[in-house]
């Protein structure tokens, strides 16, 4: 899926329950399914499947250029997949973050805000990778919030680190953590 075209509605905003059924059942996606994401923001597609209580789905560990030079199956070929009826049920409450449990967690000893943007990102420099102007947006972050970008936890082949070079990587304010709110820009890191 096109994250800017499938995904997100011209705010950067995700779309809707309605025309994310709609994208899974012209996918030829049903809830038995196993769903692997890989590409430009795979996290994204993830987190929506997991939003929606998806039962099956899963990150590749590897980016799809590391995939094919490592000489792994690969095809041009667009699949004609056969349309189905997928159903979502209501969303998994505990995986999404709204603004009053985001403000409400802010100080908390119990739940870290994690930025995962870029260094110009967080330090109120740059509103987006791209530079775009700053009336598409605000510059700056939430108080409080840890900052390891995104770039810190992953490989050269575009695979996550390892739990133990995780573990070195993020700040210690997240051993004493339970619960946890990850955010970026628009939500495709």
């Amino acid at each position: 899926w096109d994250i800017y075209k499938n995904l997100k509605d011209a705010n950067y905003r995700l779309v809707d329950a309605a025309a994310f059924e709609s994208i899974l059942s012209a996918s030829g996606i049903t809830p038995d399914m196993k769903v692997v994401f890989y590409g430009y923001g795979p996290a994204l597609g993830y987190w929506l499947m997991k939003l929606y209580r998806h039962a099956d789905t899963s990150v590749l560990n590897l980016s799809k250029r590391q995939w094919h030079d490592d000489g792994r199956p690969w095809t041009t070929d667009r699949p004609e997949p056969r349309a189905t009826r997928y159903a979502l049920p209501e969303p998994n409450a505990d995986v999404r973050a709204l603004a009053p449990m985001v403000a409400a967690s802010i100080g908390s000893a119990d739940r870290a805000i994690l930025d995962v943007r870029s260094e110009a990102e967080f330090s109120g420099e740059r509103f987006w990778p791209s530079g775009a102007p700053e009336d598409k947006g605000r510059a700056g972050r939430i108080p409080g919030a840890l900052h390891v970008p995104l770039d810190a936890v992953m490989n050269s082949d575009g695979s996550y680190a390892h739990v133990d070079a995780l573990r070195e990587t993020f700040p210690a304010r997240f051993t004493d953590a339970t619960d946890f709110i990850t955010y970026c820009t628009i939500g495709n890191r």
